[in-house]
């Protein structure tokens, strides 16, 4: 086991000016020789910031200064200033443990550390999970205690941090990103909006966190991918679709495509919030067929959805947040159902959908209709998070978990032949006219 050292215990915050640095939190940009570390004050400091760092605790033997510094308050809501510093840490050796602090000279953080990721990662293992909460967050001790045991060499939350950012003048967003620290400041911790960080244009979300830059004009850690292994992971925005964003839209769409079809790693992962499928209700009606869903799978006449695209290239599989449930889904293209066996899939038809959105929040668990669609494959309502390892370029092993007992909900391995590149070719999905005042009207209810 390896043993992971200063952890750190939440703070009390009093939200005064504060020159300690706080919410110190790690990020992957696709350079094994590099690391970024973001964090936050609030106050103004008037003295250099800086990250010492370097493999011996006793001596860190590197200093860097912040790439960038900036304060952000959202008018008419935030009566808190927070001055948030993003720094790359350079030069590291790969699959080598460093020690870190941040801070500034009035205060430095604790000691954190983590492992350098290497150009060749094999045997890697990626903890992904949505909708986890400040409140009710029943999954996070869990992952605190796998993250301090060494057993995630990634984090990926596919949206809905904190319940939510904003909340109490961005106090909630602070108590959340504190409360993680033993997770974010140890292993790279990867993030996608949801809907619930949509208040005031994504202001807390895009200035809280530091994604890669995807390279077009729009930057605001939405949308973007990375390499490490043998995988290209793309993070996507759902919620350009559901707010009806439709420039953001047709930029994040012209990206990807060129994205997709410049990779030659051998597997393809995507992951953002809102799902094209799922088996739960809401009313009468399928929760997964309203118009948010929609939209972002097949589009409208005058913007692309997302599936045709996906299977066109190649993608192996994509996670989902939002639903407050775990299902993973048998290979479905347009509704239409290609079966595996239930517990390995081989060269998949179409791309393998996971919803994973039961990290646990203040809100209830979704409930799932009495019949499964016939594209499900399993469904669970526990609180839990999922643990995918990639094994090798052609073998990918994912488990469920669920956080209070800490048994296994699902056990699936994705296999497939060398080369090999799922989806459903050339065959068109017919576009729709989207209710655009329904979607308004589901935007309300989740917001």
């Amino acid at each position: 086991m390896l043993l992971l050292l200063s952890v750190v215990a939440l703070s009390a915050l009093g939200w005064a000016a504060n020159p300690d640095p706080s919410q110190v939190h790690l990020s992957y940009h696709g350079k094994p020789d590099e690391m970024v570390v973001t964090w936050v004050t609030f106050e103004e400091i008037d003295k250099e910031s800086y990250v010492f760092y370097g493999t011996d605790p006793k001596k860190l033997s590197h200093k860097v200064t912040p790439y960038d510094i900036h304060s952000f308050k959202v008018i008419g809501n935030d009566e808190i200033e927070r001055w948030v510093y993003r720094t790359r840490l350079t030069g590291l050796t790969e699959k080598t443990r460093y020690y870190y602090r941040a801070g500034n000279e009035y205060k430095m953080s604790n000691m954190y550390n983590f492992k350098s990721l290497a150009e060749d990662m094999t045997n890697f293992t990626v903890c992904i999970y949505g909708d986890l909460g400040l409140e009710n967050g029943v999954s996070t001790e869990a992952i605190i205690d796998a993250a301090q045991d060494g057993q995630f060499d990634l984090i990926i939350h596919i949206g809905d941090l904190a319940y939510d950012l904003h909340s109490e003048k961005g106090k909630i967003g602070d108590q959340f990103f504190d409360k993680i620290v033993p997770i974010s400041a140890f292993v790279p911790y990867m993030t996608v909006a949801g809907n619930h960080e949509h208040k005031h244009d994504f202001e807390h979300y895009k200035r809280r966190l530091t994604m890669p830059h995807n390279g077009v004009g729009i930057h605001d850690n939405q949308f973007y991918s990375f390499d490490l292994g043998d995988v290209h992971f793309v993070g996507l925005s759902s919620e350009y679709y559901g707010y009806d964003w439709t420039e953001h839209i047709k930029e994040q769409y012209e990206w990807l495509k060129k994205d997709l079809s410049l990779t030659t790693k051998p597997w393809i992962i995507a992951y953002m919030h809102r799902p094209f499928y799922c088996s739960n209700r809401n009313g009468k009606k399928s929760d997964c067929h309203g118009e948010d869903n929609e939209y972002i799978r097949v589009g409208s006449e005058d913007v692309p959805g997302l599936e045709k695209l996906f299977n066109e290239k190649g993608v192996d599989i994509c996670f989902w947040g939002h639903k407050h449930f775990y299902e993973r889904l048998f290979p479905v293209y347009d509704n239409r159902s290609f079966y595996q066996s239930l517990n390995v899939y081989y060269n998949t038809q179409t791309p393998t959908y996971i919803v994973n959105g039961c990290a646990g929040n203040r809100e209830d668990h979704a409930l799932f209709d009495a019949t499964a669609t016939p594209y499900s494959a399993v469904r669970s309502e526990e609180y839990g998070y999922t643990v995918m390892k990639i094994h090798n370029a052609t073998h990918i092993h994912l488990q469920q978990i669920a956080a209070q007992k800490g048994t296994f909900v699902d056990n699936l391995w994705i296999t497939k032949a060398p080369g090999y590149r799922p989806g459903v070719k050339n065959v068109p999905i017919p576009s729709r006219v989207i209710d655009k005042e329904a979607l308004r009207k589901i935007n309300e209810e989740n917001d």
